[in-house]
C-alpha cells in the first residue's frame, strides 16, 4: 500500500470508530468501507437496469 491509501484507511478508521462507538481495526474498517461501495454500487446497477434504463 502507499502512504496515502495508509493515512487515508487510518483516518477514515478514526471517523468510523468515533461515529459508531467501536474499536474496529483499520483492516475491518477497509472491509467495512468496500462492502458498502459494492452494495451501493450492485443497487445502483439494480435501479439502472429496473428504473432508468426501461425508460429511454
Amino acid at each position: 500500500m502507499y502512504k496515502t491509501d495508509i493515512l487515508i484507511s487510518k483516518w477514515v478508521n478514526k471517523k468510523i470508530n468515533k461515529f459508531l462507538q467501536t474499536k474496529l481495526s483499520t483492516k475491518e474498517t477497509d472491509i467495512f468501507m468496500f462492502t458498502g461501495i459494492f452494495s451501493g454500487f450492485i443497487i445502483f446497477m439494480i435501479l439502472f437496469y429496473c428504473v432508468i434504463l426501461p425508460n429511454l
